[in-house]
């Protein structure tokens, strides 16, 4: 699993050197700006039928950089014709990607965001989706 960030806290230059290899590449941008509490411009509700999302209605993903994709690697999560999130495999192994920390960061849980975002939800679903790939060799 690769959680970037979004351009001007994200180091890209050598990233994508890495990215390169399963067919994705962030951007330089800053998608998703949130003013102060103002959480809804964080939000993302159009979901592909995925794994990431089962029993997810909205999620939260501040200041997020996109994703070009090339070759197999496929968008998991696409708003206004921008990647967000993607997924590849790789020989034997499964390449899960993001260009925020919304999984691991503060946002996780309710303690700064409205209940109605999902996003412990969603990393909960990430994390069965990874050990599943792991344990099944997909």
């Amino acid at each position: 699993a690769v959680l970037a960030n979004d351009a001007p806290n994200c180091e890209f230059t050598h990233l994508n050197r890495l990215m390169k290899n399963f067919g994705m590449i962030f951007n330089h941008v800053t998608l998703h700006p949130v003013t102060g509490t103002e959480f809804e411009m964080g939000a993302s509700t159009k979901f592909t039928d995925h794994p990431l999302f089962d029993g997810v209605l909205k999620i939260y993903i501040k200041e997020v950089s996109n994703i070009s994709l090339m070759g197999n690697a496929k968008a998991i999560l696409t708003e206004n014709g921008k990647v967000l999130i993607a997924e590849n495999t790789f020989g034997k192994g499964y390449v899960f990607a993001i260009g925020d920390p919304w999984i691991y960061n503060e946002y996780i849980d309710h303690d700064r965001l409205p209940t109605s975002f999902e996003n412990r939800k969603a990393a909960e679903n990430l994390t069965g989706l990874l050990l599943k790939k792991v344990t099944n060799n997909e």
